[in-house]
């Protein structure tokens, strides 16, 4: 019979979380990575986030890490559930001072119990708001512990 935590994590990951799984295989990736490969997670991501991934690793500050942006795009790509910009609506409860981070917000508010991983202090700043509402805001060296999960037939 299955239960809850049959069901894998729904993440949504910010671009600095991106960047440490996929340009810089950061070891504080490596558990949020192994949820991933292991299936006991899924990462949703809206068609806005890839092309702020493509925009970032496409800058200069990130050239002395030669990144092979084909690569890290098909990574994202195999990795990423890609869901529809109409299917998030902005949120009037749970609001970031920076705008350009609210996207993960809707989303997540967006798939229900879900799971942001970011390193951004305005996102983690929101953690326990947010709990309130079955988010949880974690650091990808957290990832692997946030309790929340998908609950079975939804």
């Amino acid at each position: 019979m299955a239960t809850p935590c049959d069901s894998p994590r729904r993440l949504v990951i910010d671009t600095n979380a991106a960047l440490d799984l996929l340009l810089f295989r950061d070891p504080r990736a490596d558990g949020l990575r192994a949820l991933l490969d292991a299936a006991q997670a899924r990462w949703y991501a809206l068609p806005a986030m890839r092309t702020e991934l493509q925009h970032v690793i496409g800058r200069p500050a990130l050239a002395r890490y030669e990144p092979d942006c084909e690569r890290i795009l098909t990574e994202f790509d195999r990795r990423a559930s890609m869901v529809a910009e109409v299917a998030v609506a902005t949120s009037s409860t749970l609001r970031c001072r920076d705008a350009d981070d609210q996207i993960y917000l809707d989303l997540a508010l967006h798939l229900g119990p879900a799971t942001i991983v970011t390193s951004d202090r305005d996102l983690l700043a929101l953690a326990r708001r947010a709990a309130r509402l079955g988010i949880a805001i974690v650091r990808p060296a957290e990832a692997c512990a946030a309790p929340l999960r998908l609950p079975v037939g939804q």
